[in-house]
């Protein structure tokens, strides 16, 4: 199968001065090692093994870097290398305090006598001793062989590859290293497998060690009970970068009684331009599972916003979600809705909104804020900005816009389990009222006892009343005027796993007043009613539909939200980043904006999709 566009993740490192390692750079999902011990010494380390140092004998390693949680309850900490976990320091940083590590970001420690690599293997690691429980290193949450040492007190080295990959590097000058390598760093298995498609899909995460530009890879896929099965992809992998391919695992699979199928390995087996001149990072063993079902439906993503005319922030943060909603990639396939509660109420505010507060996990966060976005209620990572704590809740703050665009992109590439159709006859100009007919059903046993069907009137190009942070000119898109719930209506399955619900919207505002059918849709979303405890997907899908033919997602001619100190600062690009380089679809580079969507890598080390 041949795959199409592959994302560049990052940019950073030059041939003579990279990060070694296993993590990249890469701090998204990380968890940091949590132990409750009282004045005590703990290390972490990760091991360079003799293959991998032979590719770059001779070049020399200056720094250590590690991503810092918390420096909360350090009291002293230093990086080091050694050739055996509990022989000398071959090499170490001088003692760093705790005002000399910063939290949240990775922290680059020069050590004092550079270590000059050989044919040995060695290891790279951090000591810190702590009051009590500490936040010091963190693990990204995928597995990867001789990369999760740690040492607790009074303990031998533990191997704790299976709980993820220690955030530790080593910064090396050089050029010694590999042209040509790539090191698969991460496979994310779908949970299904489509009979009805044939396929299980999968995110292939893959990076260039190299100091040369990879053009296209070859996977080998090892499913228990089946031959092994070659992919082939297209993408473009410049050095020192990090690219997301998706794939379509296809396989000989033919009945749902098969139940539950093993990936065994993922492993790269060959590169498009040249041959790998490292193979030990090529391979992933123990992948994952994945289920054989019957069938399933397109996803749709919902995006909820919420937000209030007495927020200031919020138009620059209504202009970021037309941008998105115009993007190709999100079009067709991501239905918005815009909640007026999180900074107060204003006139726009539905009773049922205001139970949406819920979304903000106020028992850890406390309070609600605007604006803020949720993305199929999935639960994001935030910090409570009067504590400096972290916290899960699916309503978050918008920025960067990478956050979102992620959280888009990967919602969007899943299978649904449950649709639900929309029917009704278009209403007469002077028609009062709006009778739906609403058709939940799934493919398999989800959302039993807890599935709910919420259904929404929306309204779009809503002159604003007085909203704060814009001109007179400001206009409203995705105003809910009218729901069934909070939390909708409890879907009771048939013998078909079908569930038919009608609902009567009324055309018309409390005061009489009509609404303009041609800027009302109605929207249907299939839930959960306790909407954090449904794993990484917490609404299995949704749907809408025009009331009458128009194009909903137009922005009212005229609008031009000034940002000013709005909070939100890379709409969809960072003004005070530059390019770096630009990339079409097919992964191939250009000097200037190509017609269509364009792959910008920025200077800060941030990707974005730019529609020209």
């Amino acid at each position: 199968m041949t795959l199409g566009m592959a994302l560049t993740m990052t940019l950073s490192a030059t041939a003579a001065d990279f990060k070694l390692g296993y993590c990249h750079s890469d701090n998204e999902g990380a968890e940091a090692v949590t132990l409750d011990v009282t004045n005590q010494e703990l290390s972490a380390a990760i091991y360079i093994a003799p293959d991998l140092a032979k590719t770059m004998s001779g070049d020399v390693l200056n720094a250590v870097t590690f991503y810092v949680r918390s420096r909360v309850n350090m009291t002293s900490c230093k990086a080091w290398v050694r050739e055996t976990l509990d022989g000398p320091n071959l090499s170490e940083s001088a003692s760093l305090s705790t005002t000399s590590i910063s939290n949240n970001k990775w922290n680059n420690v020069a050590l004092t006598t550079p270590y000059t690599i050989g044919e040995k293997g060695f290891y790279i690691g951090v000591t810190w001793e702590q009051k009590k429980a500490c936040k010091l290193i963190s693990y990204l949450p995928y597995p990867c062989p001789e990369a999760a040492w740690l040492q607790t007190p009074g303990k031998e080295w533990n191997n704790t590859d299976l709980k993820g990959t220690l955030c530790i590097e080593g910064r090396v000058s050089g050029d010694k290293r590999c042209g040509y390598d790539a090191h698969l760093v991460n496979v994310h298995l779908a949970k299904y497998f489509m009979l009805n498609q044939g396929y299980v899909s999968s995110n292939i995460t893959v990076f260039n060690q190299g100091t040369k530009q990879i053009d296209g890879v070859t996977f080998e896929v090892g499913i228990e009970g089946l031959s092994p099965i070659t992919i082939t992809s297209d993408a473009i992998i410049p050095a020192d970068s990090k690219v997301v391919i998706p794939v379509r695992i296809n396989a000989p699979i033919h009945s749902v009684n098969l139940g539950e199928y093993t990936v065994n390995y993922v492993k790269i087996t060959k590169l498009g331009n040249s041959t790998d001149e490292y193979e030990g990072n090529n391979e992933i063993k123990n992948v994952g599972t994945f289920l054989v079902i019957d069938k399933g439906y397109n996803k749709r993503v919902l995006l909820e916003e919420f937000t209030g005319e007495n927020c200031p922030n919020c138009p620059p943060a209504a202009d970021l979600l037309h941008q998105l909603l115009e993007l190709p990639e999100y079009k067709d396939c991501v239905d918005a809705v815009c909640h007026h509660v999180g900074y107060g109420s204003d006139s726009f505010t539905l009773p049922s909104d205001k139970g949406l507060t819920y979304l903000y996990n106020l028992p850890d966060y406390g309070y609600t804020f605007a604006p803020a976005f949720a993305i199929d209620r999935v639960p994001v990572e935030s910090t409570n900005d009067e504590t400096g704590g972290k916290y899960m809740a699916p309503a978050f703050f918008p920025s960067p816009t990478s956050l979102v665009t992620d959280l888009l992109d990967s919602q969007k590439e899943n299978i649904a389990l449950a649709f639900v159709g929309i029917d009704f006859e278009t209403p007469k100009e002077n028609d009062t009222k709006l009778n739906v007919t609403f058709t939940a059903e799934r493919a398999t046993e989800i959302l039993n006892d807890n599935g709910r069907l919420t259904v929404y009137l929306v309204e779009d190009n809503v002159k604003a009343k007085n909203q704060a942070g814009a001109g007179t000119g400001f206009i409203h898109q995705h105003v809910t005027r009218q729901a069934n719930s909070t939390w909708g209506e409890p879907i009771v399955w048939g013998d078909d796993n079908k569930f038919t619900y009608n609902f009567e919207f009324s055309l018309q505002d409390n005061k009489g007043v009509k609404y303009k059918l041609e800027d009302l849709r109605v929207l249907a979303i299939v839930n959960e009613y306790n909407t954090m405890k449904y794993g990484t997907q917490t609404i299995p899908n949704c749907n809408e539909a025009l009331v009458h033919n128009s194009n909903y997602r137009m922005v009212a001619t005229g609008y031009t939200p000034d940002p000013g100190e709005s909070g939100i600062h890379d709409n969809l690009i960072d003004k005070t980043a530059t390019i770096k380089a630009i990339y079409d679809l097919n992964g191939v580079q250009h000097n200037d904006f190509v017609d269509g969507i364009n792959i910008v890598v920025m200077s800060d080390g941030t990707t974005h999709k730019i529609v020209k």
